[in-house]
């Protein structure tokens, strides 16, 4: 099955390709978007299919802003990671003591285009852990490795 064809060019090239009578190009599954023309076959449609993203968001992370809040960036999953468009992001957090867990994970989905977050109403000196997850319109990608970053006490602010 082809997964990705970008020009007529390629098509036309590779002669594997030439053995097959039907590719599509989707912006969604199976959905056909044009018909290719004056090539070697009779019909030739070009067919991708979506997934979600291959890999996480990367360089995540973590600072204090305050009290009970933290700001969280990171960068965009690399193009040949995303597998169709990113839709959003999803960022996780919950609160760690030790090397216990709070249970009660948190998320909060943003829009694409974000790549910054503030977390606020934190508890105050809790130490957290936050990770973030890529979206595409099939689903949700793996989640980033966990960074861990603490709230300030209400006295250093």
């Amino acid at each position: 099955m082809i997964s990705t064809l970008v020009t007529k060019e390629a098509i036309t090239k590779d002669t594997d390709l030439c053995r097959l009578k039907y590719f599509f190009i989707s912006l969604n599954a199976f959905r056909i978007i044009f018909q290719l023309n004056n090539l070697p076959f009779r019909k030739c449609f070009l067919v991708s299919f979506l997934l979600e993203p291959s890999k996480a968001p990367e360089n995540v992370t973590a600072e204090q802003s305050g009290a009970t809040s933290m700001i969280v960036t990171w960068e965009p999953v690399a193009p040949s990671d995303r597998n169709g468009n990113i839709t959003g992001y999803t960022v996780y957090y919950r609160a760690v003591s030790g090397h216990i867990v709070n249970i009660n994970e948190q998320l909060i989905k943003v829009d694409a285009s974000v790549t910054r977050l503030e977390l606020s109403n934190l508890e105050q000196h809790v130490t957290y852990n936050v990770s973030v997850s890529a979206n595409t319109s099939v689903g949700e990608g793996p989640r980033s490795k966990g960074v861990i970053e603490k709230t300030a006490e209400a006295s250093e602010y």
